[in-house]
């Protein structure tokens, strides 16, 4: 997200998948700070979104909870990629640099090396 339209818009987004989501309370996905988040851990792409959402739904539930928190989308992007095993977690609890997770070692390193850049 460059943009405040863009901001807003995943905002949205987010925010319409909360509602949709099977758990009795919303997880304020549509928030400044975990929609930066989840922008970060996913790099926007919406099968990464539900591929991690649906991680920590299941975290979420084996804890007995009704709403994702941040430890749900810590470990559900801890699974999601596990086999890069990137340094920088979005939903850890220091503050991090918000940005493309595309340095040496990340989920996104390679993302642009198909040609299509």
């Amino acid at each position: 997200c460059r943009t405040k339209t863009e901001v807003a818009t995943f905002r949205r987004f987010l925010h319409e998948i909360d509602i949709l989501l099977p758990l009795i309370n919303l997880s304020h996905l549509g928030s400044f700070e975990t929609t930066r988040r989840i922008w970060m851990a996913t790099n926007g792409i919406p099968d990464y979104i539900i591929n991690l959402l649906t991680e920590a739904i299941e975290h979420a539930l084996k804890e007995n909870r009704e709403e994702i928190n941040y430890s749900d989308l810590y470990a559900a992007f801890q699974s999601l990629f596990e086999d890069v095993c990137p340094p920088v977690n979005p939903f850890a609890n220091e503050k991090i640099e918000f940005r493309v997770l595309n340095k040496h070692g990340e989920p996104f390193e390679a993302w642009l090396d198909d040609g299509y850049a």
